[in-house]
C-alpha cells in the first residue's frame, strides 16, 4: 500500500529531526568502483558505510562502537572539528 502525502511529510520531519547526513565526494571512477563493489556484498550504502566507519572506530579506539557513543568528551568537542 502506498503512502499518503501526509505519511511521507511525517517522515520528511522525523528524518530531518533525527537523522544526520553524510557526503562522501570521491573520483567517478572510483566511485564506479566502489558502488560494485557494494553491489556484490549485497548490503545498501548506506549500511556498508557504516558498518566500515564502526570497524575503523573500534580498531582506533580499541573500544565498542556502543562504548565510543556513549562517551560524552567526543560529542561534546564536535564543534572544534576542523571539517564541520
Amino acid at each position: 500500500m502506498p503512502l499518503t502525502d501526509k505519511k511521507k511529510e511525517s517522515n520528511k520531519r522525523s528524518d530531518r529531526k533525527n537523522s544526520h547526513r553524510f557526503s562522501l565526494i570521491t573520483t567517478k571512477e572510483k566511485g564506479i568502483k566502489i558502488e560494485h563493489y557494494i553491489c556484490r556484498t549485497g548490503k545498501s550504502k548506506n549500511n556498508f558505510f557504516m558498518e566500515a566507519i564502526k570497524e575503523k572506530i573500534e580498531r582506533d579506539t580499541g573500544k565498542s562502537f556502543d562504548e565510543f557513543l556513549k562517551e560524552k568528551s567526543e560529542s561534546e568537542n564536535l564543534h572544534n572539528c576542523n571539517s564541520l
